[in-house]
């Protein structure tokens, strides 16, 4: 696909289905191409700042993309049950770890800000960063959890 193509591409994913962030799967499978073929591709259109990598293997636009978005598209809410299910942690404990969360904001936020500030790709960090840091990251955080385990 050119350039252009990618960009109505992602403008038109935004505005039919609102979603910003996808797999290397799904954006080969949208150009009809090889997982090797885009590769190059994603790499070409990263290096000419039309795209970003948000994680491993997920890309989206460089602009319009929160937090949530990235966090939902690298672990949406099936995987989450999944993981909560293997970790067999009992319903009180998932719900004391809820009330945690929620009561100490100041200080998970804090910690998700340095992980943010220390860990990221610089470029990423100022994103996540102009999309509220940290605090935004944990309300997010917090909001698919309680989908996948209301109180």
């Amino acid at each position: 696909m050119k350039t252009l193509e990618w960009q109505n591409f992602f403008a038109d994913q935004r505005t039919q289905h609102g979603k910003v962030v996808f797999s290397v799967a799904e954006l080969a499978n949208a150009a009809q191409t090889s997982l090797h073929a885009v590769n190059t591709e994603l790499g070409r259109l990263v290096g000419r700042g039309i795209i970003h990598r948000y994680a491993h293997g997920r890309y989206g636009p460089t602009q319009g993309v929160e937090p949530e978005d990235i966090l939902s598209a690298v672990d949406p809410p099936a995987r989450l049950k999944q993981k909560l299910v293997k970790m067999e942690l009992r319903p009180e404990m998932v719900a004391q770890r809820l009330k945690d969360l929620q009561e100490n904001r100041e200080h998970h936020a804090t910690a998700i800000q340095k992980v943010i500030d220390q860990q990221m790709d610089p470029t990423v960090a100022q994103q996540m960063n102009s999309g509220g840091g940290g605090r935004a990251v944990l309300d997010s955080a917090l909001n698919l959890i309680l989908k996948v385990c209301p109180p």
